[in-house]
């Protein structure tokens, strides 16, 4: 199901901001997001997360970044 996994953070005004790129297989591509959905809904219990933006690449299919704010 998945590709593979880019995940870049950085300290920015006080808040890190973590960056995670994944491609993910296009037959597996609904069930990839579905499960990149849950785990940063997860995310809400851990201390210190502040928020979360899931953003879908419209040009190439497969393509899933989320952008956290810590």
């Amino acid at each position: 199901m998945l590709k593979k996994t880019i995940i870049i953070a950085a300290l920015l005004i006080g808040a890190l901001l973590a960056y995670a790129a994944t491609k993910l297989k296009l037959e597996s591509e609904a069930e990839g997001l579905r499960l990149t959905r849950h785990v940063w809904s997860d995310m809400k219990h851990f201390g210190g997360y502040l928020s979360h933006q899931i953003l879908v690449d419209e040009d190439a299919p497969g393509h899933v970044m989320a952008i956290a704010k810590w």
